[in-house]
């Protein structure tokens, strides 16, 4: 679990006093995509997250002839 700290944005259970600290489960994604379709996939990630923002990174993969 993480410790976060509850916002009004992110009391959406209204389990948390607003500005308390809680400690949440966190699970980790880990996709690969088509370049055309990485925008929907961060789209449909900010879509589901439950509160707030995620954090998320983006990295290009290349492949080299050695």
């Amino acid at each position: 679990s993480t410790p976060l700290y509850s916002s009004a944005a992110s009391d959406v259970y209204k389990r948390q006093r607003v500005g308390s600290l809680a400690e949440v489960e966190e699970y980790r994604v880990e996709l690969v995509c088509d370049d055309a379709k990485i925008k929907h996939a961060i789209c449909a990630l900010i879509s589901a997250h439950p509160y707030e923002e995620p954090a998320y990174d983006v990295w290009r993969l290349a492949e080299f002839d050695l």
